[in-house]
């Protein structure tokens, strides 16, 4: 070898070692991103959030990584969840810029309370018995609460003379008893199912409550300037006076049976505007009411009727917080592609449940993938299972 060969081998062997811990030291300090796998968000096009392979609770894929860059913030939602646990932390220390973060949860408790951020998991499965359903009709001229033209601001409001009231009565009923009711509003919006089938079969298969199921329809119209939105968007409302004072004795008079008069044995189901009403009815009225399932609850400023301009809205912005914690058990579910009426009703949804947790309620909810507002699919997906939840411990 050369002399100015050799010169080159012993400058490599000198500076190759303090190349490579520089290259070390520069890879240590580049910013790190955190890599989560897919939550498989595709669904078969029902609306229902069922993954493409038809089957109903695929675990995430691992061989579709997703990248998640650290977060730069906190929502409303997340500001009330735990932090990550210390054994979740990298083993070395990066500046704050580059550290990991991961997303904080809120876990699902033993009483099936909690956030179901897409990790849904049907066991109740849907099936379409479309129990037989009596039913009677309620005029309007005879009503004290909502007499016709009862909206002071629209005298000339939006209001059916007449509505239907459907009831489901299992057979056995002891007519000497009480027994537990759930009512459905929005009976005209096509939401008697899939209700009516899932209480049927779960009262057969013991899973709830021999109970009385109860269809109400709306007063008519929709939102502002109408009865549906009179009835429902407006808080504090006059439907739970209305269906406490009205609906449940008519029901007894028709059928000679007896509802119960407890709370704990009385609960109200709805979606949209209707499933801000059943809320209502147990904020206002948790001494009859105390079990509460909505879908797509419109937790918006959407009720302005008769000067409640802020309407449900008004839950998180401030009823919830300022009100002592009452005997309410919450089943929630929005979906990712709600509505956008007088602000989102998904946001609207998790502020809602986020101030109900802080105040230690009993809530849960789903938030469902790829689905729109009151989606039918998601309804067969999941009521069951909220049922079986909101009545689990009322005596049998």
């Amino acid at each position: 070898m050369s002399k100015s060969g050799q010169n080159l081998s012993i400058f490599v062997k000198l500076t190759a070692p303090i190349a490579l811990s520089l290259f070390v030291n520069s890879c240590a300090q580049a910013p790190t991103m955190t890599i989560s796998p897919s939550q498989n968000a595709a669904n078969d096009g029902s609306g229902d959030g069922t993954p493409v392979d038809g089957s109903p609770d695929t675990a995430p894929s691992s061989t579709s990584p997703v990248l998640t860059s650290p977060a730069t913030g906190m929502s409303p939602i997340a500001s009330i969840l735990p932090s990550p646990s210390p054994a979740s932390a990298p083993s070395t220390s990066p500046s704050p810029s580059s550290a990991p973060v991961t997303t904080p949860t809120i876990a699902i408790s033993s009483d099936g309370d909690g956030l179901f951020d897409g990790s849904w998991k049907t066991v109740e499965q849907y099936v379409a018995k479309n129990p037989s359903l009596k039913s009677f009709t309620m005029n309007a001229k005879d009503s004290k609460v909502f007499p016709l033209g009862n909206n002071t601001k629209a005298p000339n409001i939006n209001q059916s003379p007449t509505r239907k009231v459907q009831v489901y009565i299992p057979e056995g009923i002891d007519k000497a008893k009480e027994y537990p009711f759930m009512i459905g509003l929005d009976a005209n919006n096509n939401w008697v199912e899939p209700l009516a089938s899932f209480a049927a079969k779960l009262m057969a298969d013991k899973k709830i409550p021999m109970m009385i199921v109860i269809f109400v329809d709306n007063g008519g119209g929709d939102s502002r300037g109408n009865q549906r939105g009179l009835e429902y968007d407006k808080v504090p409302s006059d439907n739970p006076k209305f269906l406490i004072t009205e609906v449940l004795p008519a029901v007894e008079a028709q059928f000679g049976i007896k509802l119960s008069k407890n709370g704990e044995g009385g609960g109200v189901f709805g979606g949209s505007s209707s499933g801000a009403a059943a809320f209502t009815a147990c904020w206002q009225n948790p001494d009859r009411f105390q079990k509460v399932l909505g879908y797509s609850s419109t937790f918006t400023t959407q009720g302005g009727d008769d000067g409640s301009d802020h309407g449900a809205w008004a839950y998180q912005e401030s009823l919830i917080a300022a009100a002592p914690t009452k005997p309410c058990r919450i089943s929630l579910e929005v979906s990712s592609n709600d509505n956008n009426y007088f602000k989102s009703t998904t946001e609207a949804n998790k502020l809602t449940f986020a101030a109900l947790k802080a105040k230690n309620y009993h809530v849960r909810l789903n938030i469902a993938p790829n689905a729109s507002h009151v989606d039918g699919g998601v309804m067969k997906a999941s009521m069951g299972d909220n049922l079986v939840w909101l009545w689990r411990d009322y005596p049998r």
